[in-house]
């Protein structure tokens, strides 16, 4: 068990199993390398990936298919190399949430990979067009509450 002190939920005791290992960390953010997702208490669609290293550093992430059900991930295999995937991995897919001109929108096109077997993750950038700004208009008003 670690503990950690973050901004936005105080203090934080975290089992050393469920602490997530991105080697590059994150599109700005590579000196964050630990993180620990958190379920947000005031709304079920969105979870916190906290930074382990800096209290302040929490990122609101959604879970892409429960908004765009047909969602996939196009990458290439070199991408997807610092993961060491083994032929039974399970990927979890993380988009970010931001906020633009008090419009809620979800990054599809440089989602979150993370093993759940190996507790690694890597964002990577799709091959394909998705929007880096996809609107969420169904739930704006609850992500305004917990965000």
């Amino acid at each position: 068990m670690v503990s950690i002190q973050t901004t936005r939920f105080g203090k934080l005791d975290v089992p050393t199993d469920e602490i997530l290992y991105f080697p590059d960390g994150l599109i700005g953010l590579a000196d964050c390398t630990h993180w620990v997702l958190v379920a947000d208490p005031k709304n079920s669609l969105v979870a916190w990936l906290q930074s382990m290293s800096r209290s302040d550093v929490g990122v609101p992430m959604v879970s892409p298919r429960q908004l765009v059900p047909h969602y996939r991930v196009r990458v290439t295999k070199r991408q997807l190399t610092p993961l060491n995937l083994a032929q039974t991995s399970e990927l979890f897919v993380l988009a970010v949430v931001n906020c633009h001109d008090g419009k809620w929108t979800a990054n599809l096109k440089a989602p979150l990979l993370i093993d759940l077997q190996n507790q690694i993750g890597r964002q990577v950038v799709t091959t394909d067009s998705q929007p880096v700004q996809y609107g969420l208009p169904s739930v704006s008003a609850s992500l305004r509450k917990s965000a």
